[in-house]
């Protein structure tokens, strides 16, 4: 059963997501799946899935929820995953959406946080973390919103060494 669609922004493609557990990429003109290999975005709850496309990143990428509470980031048109964002929510995420404007993709959950996660560049690629021990790479929604990340090389190479558990007390 398909449970999450989600168009490219061209419209060309259409994205797909089911209860068997795959993220399937369709050719609409044609009317045939792309074969593309989304190994990391695997679905397996029963609800509705929401999950986004970024517009204007190159490469584009997919953001998918990724076992509960966790997002993977995985290359639209190749399907390898670039991140994995980590436990910064608490309960399983409900849905993803990528801001038209802004290099930002938002994360509802069942904790009630809406989070924004903003990318990080370095001259390898593009990471998107949730926190350094400074400062927090997303901001909560469930109160005022926090500091935004810095955008500089190194504070990126030492996010993507990080693996740390934010918190509502800065």
């Amino acid at each position: 059963m398909v449970n999450g669609l989600s168009f490219t922004i061209e419209g060309l493609h259409l994205l797909s997501t089911g209860t068997d557990g795959h993220l399937r990429q369709w050719d609409v003109v044609q009317g045939t799946n792309m074969l593309v290999n989304y190994e990391a975005c695997t679905n397996a709850s029963q609800r509705a899935v929401y999950f986004a496309v970024s517009p204007r990143s190159d490469p584009p990428l997919v953001f998918h929820p990724h076992n509960g509470n966790r997002i993977s980031v995985c290359n639209l048109w190749e399907g390898n995953e670039i991140a994995r964002l980590r436990a910064a929510h608490f309960e399983t995420i409900n849905a993803i959406v990528y801001h038209p404007y802004k290099e930002e993709a938002y994360s509802a959950s069942d904790d009630g946080q809406i989070l924004a996660w903003t990318p990080l560049l370095d001259q390898a690629r593009t990471a998107f973390t949730t926190v350094t021990p400074a400062e927090p790479r997303h901001r909560h929604y469930n109160g005022l919103p926090q500091n935004r990340a810095p955008r500089t090389a190194a504070a990126a190479m030492a996010a993507a060494q990080q693996d740390n558990w934010s918190d509502d007390e800065n």
